[in-house]
């Protein structure tokens, strides 16, 4: 089993909470009948995002995360699983397993994701407008496992 532990961020600026994404990143040996499960592993594995059968299936989605995840899809042949979370919230702090499969490969990675926000009050503009800004930011440790 082959470990490596590094650190990236997703770090923005955002005018709305619905703004806020960041890509998990998960790559993999690609191959033919590709198998992706995302799964959020707080304290059982939770579905995030699953693809299979060349496409994506919403069966064992988790509430919570529905409408709010995707691959991409045009990247499977380079090998990469990344997803896709919108609207990222504090509760979707935590650990999170990659898990592919193909015909000759299988390969879990795990993504321990924190999550830190500001949200500033609204401001005064100038005397007509009024903003806010917030500042997301989510801090990924990722550890890869492969069988």
């Amino acid at each position: 089993c082959d470990r490596s532990s590094f650190f990236k961020l997703c770090q923005s600026f955002m005018k709305t909470i619905k703004e806020r994404d960041c890509i998990l990143p998960c790559s993999f040996q690609a191959g033919q009948s590709l198998i992706i499960h995302w799964y959020h592993m707080t304290p059982t594995q939770t579905g995030v995002h699953s693809y299979y059968e060349n496409k994506d299936q919403w069966g064992h989605q988790q509430k919570r995360f529905r409408g709010r995840t995707s691959l991409f899809q045009d990247q499977f042949s380079k090998g990469n699983a990344s997803l896709q979370l919108t609207g990222v919230m504090v509760q979707d702090e935590g650990s999170y397993q990659c898990h592919t499969s193909t015909i000759t490969n299988t390969r879990d990675l795990y993504i321990n994701m924190k999550v830190y926000g500001t949200r500033n009050k609204p401001r005064k503009l100038d005397s007509n407008v009024e903003g806010n800004e917030e500042r997301f930011q989510a801090e990924l440790q990722i550890s890869e496992s492969v069988d």
